[in-house]
């Protein structure tokens, strides 16, 4: 006979709400969007606020994108939003949000021809309309829904949060601050060949490939990352940089430092901008025309928080290079600002650097020539990291962080309030379904109900298999035990999602029912045993089962409720009858 498993996976198709022709409208809609945008010539945003304004088309120019987004933005009201599926939803929003912008910088470009103003180079503030072109910038590199304001008082807020991981990291190294501050000047880290910089980093990517699949989804199909020495000139400003599935460093003097590797890696490499523009590639996003920086630079810059669990940071020092980098940024949001919008002048904006990060005079003057020249661009790493983490909130479990990072880059590049009302919806759902199953694993008794319940269902009835691994403990195991063809005894051992997969498509064509006959319960604190006998039906109406057998199930108090740890079960035959205590009869 063959084995019936009550563990399997279903994956669910998207539920279409719209008509086969309003969806096909749609999608159209998008195509002669791309097309007629491409047609306009609209020149992208680049790191120069100089060579930006110097791109502001002609007044004929500007009326014809102003005529074209007007139109569109119409269209886009005639799809009843509610009747669109969730991926045209998400497309209908991003396109509404790219419309609005794009419409305000034509009203903004307009009046900047219209008052003929000639540029001087220096920085935004010193420009004619220039804090109305900072606040547009900000919206264009950041999110439109951000103003410089709030850009301050978010920075001035981060640089205190990293000061005090920097503190605490410390107080728990075993060292007091002076013996802390004084290994770390000694710096045994330094690395002296070229060779054994690339062969670090060479191992430091095995490290990361390895542990990135507990916490990240889809790792094992990952391209291969390449890893050399950069001999591009134009990008020796920054420590390493990513494109095209290479991982380019930067060895600048005599020593490498060593600490620095674990964050640099990470960021640029593995689970950061690689493996994100892996995702891209796959979204098939008829909208990738945009991109958002803040959410590129973003991402990047949140996972550098998990290199401890990735393997990269090796030592506390290794940590502290990265926190005083994140330190760099946070400040960087405020001097931005400062220098664009409030006007601070070179002096006041050196003296607020030596204020927060002291004895690094040559990198803050060298960072407010920066931030003079290319505005905004600074803030997109922090902005995009505490949107994310304000989106992920607690969620701790591996497989629950899996899930999160999953519903982040499944859809490629968007803006971030777009991103934060996608993946807020479906933690929304997320949260109300945990409540909901939660509630029925407060006991032992709910625990094992529920347990026969989910996977009992008629032909054709889809079970619900996420509060099926709800139930049970990530690693948990389903033991089968029977006897071989040569007529010893063994056991097979079944993962949850193997199982699944395995019997769901049986019990799908078939229709399947586990009843629980009679159980004994064996209880000591936090853990119990429970024997329960059953058997199987196709349906409801069959008089007599076509197996029966006894479920020896492990369970673990979590402090909320009841987690099935393993479930080892055998089927009942003639020379082994269920005894006459488990047998209903």
């Amino acid at each position: 006979m063959k084995s019936v498993f009550f563990l399997g996976v279903i994956v669910f198709g998207g539920v279409w709400l719209s008509s086969q022709s309003d969806s096909q409208s749609f999608s159209q809609t998008l195509e002669r969007f791309k097309s007629e945008y491409n047609q306009h010539d609209i020149q992208p945003i680049t790191l120069s606020y100089v060579t930006n304004i110097q791109n502001v088309a002609s007044a004929k120019a500007l009326k014809e994108q102003q005529e074209f987004f007007e139109t569109y933005q119409s269209t886009l009201k005639t799809f009843p939003f509610e009747e669109l599926s969730d991926k045209e939803q998400l497309y209908h929003q991003i396109l509404t949000y790219e419309i609005e912008l794009n419409i305000e910088r034509i009203e903004l470009e307009s009046k900047w021809l219209k008052q003929n103003k000639h540029l001087k180079g220096t920085r935004l503030f010193d420009e004619k309309m220039g804090k109305e072109w900072y606040a547009y910038f900000l919206k264009k590199w950041i999110d439109k829904e951000l103003t410089p304001d709030t850009a301050f008082e978010f920075g001035e807020k981060e640089f205190e949060k990293v000061k005090q991981a920097m503190k605490n990291l410390i107080e728990n190294s075993g060292l007091n601050p002076v013996e802390f501050q004084q290994k770390w000047k000694e710096n045994p880290y330094s690395i002296g060949s070229k060779t054994e910089v690339r062969e670090q980093y060479e191992t430091l990517n095995a490290e990361v490939l390895k542990n990135a699949k507990r916490y990240f989804p889809e790792v094992q199909g990952l391209p291969s990352l390449q890893i050399t020495e950069s001999t591009n000139s134009a990008m020796a400003i920054a420590p390493a940089y990513y494109d095209n599935d290479t991982f380019y460093y930067n060895f600048f003097d005599a020593e490498y430092d060593g600490r620095d590797m674990g964050w640099i890696y990470i960021h640029e490499g593995v689970p950061g901008h690689h493996y994100q523009h892996h995702f891209a590639r796959q979204a098939n996003n008829p909208l990738d025309i945009f991109y958002y920086s803040s959410y590129a630079e973003g991402w990047a810059a949140y996972i550098e928080q998990y290199g401890s669990m990735l393997g990269a940071y090796k030592t506390p020092f290794d940590t502290y290079a990265w926190l005083q980098w994140d330190l760099v940024r946070s400040v960087r949001v405020a001097l931005d600002v400062g220098l664009n919008y409030y006007g601070w002048s070179d002096e006041k904006a050196l003296l607020y650097w030596q204020q927060h990060i002291p004895n690094k005079d040559d990198m803050g003057k060298r960072e407010i020539k920066r931030m003079k020249q290319w505005p905004v661009q600074v803030i997109t790493y922090k902005y995009g990291k505490q949107l994310l983490d304000e989106l992920r909130a607690d969620i701790k479990k591996p497989k629950d962080l899996k899930t999160f990072h999953l519903w982040v880059l499944e859809n490629g590049n968007i803006p971030l309030s777009v991103l934060k009302q996608h993946v807020g919806k479906k933690l929304h759902k997320w949260t109300l379904q945990e409540n909901r199953y939660e509630a029925q694993t407060k006991t032992i008794d709910q625990t094992i109900s529920s347990l026969y319940q989910v996977i009992s269902g008629d032909k054709g009835q889809e079970r619900d298999w996420d509060f099926l691994r709800y139930l049970f403990h990530p690693e948990a195991k389903f033991v089968a035990s029977g006897k071989r063809k040569d007529g010893t005894t063994g056991v097979r051992y079944v993962l949850i999602e193997e199982y699944i997969e395995s019997s769901g498509k049986w019990m799908l064509e078939n229709g399947f029912f586990e009843n629980e006959m009679k159980r004994e319960v064996q209880q000591f604190g936090h853990i119990a045993q429970v024997f329960s006998s059953f058997e199987c039906f196709n349906n409801l109406e069959d008089k007599a089962p076509f197996m029966r057998g006894i479920n020896s199930i492990q369970l673990l108090y979590t402090g909320k409720r009841w987690q099935v740890i393993n479930i080892y079960f055998t089927q009942e035959s003639e020379e082994n009858p269920i005894p006459q205590e488990y047998d209903k009869n």
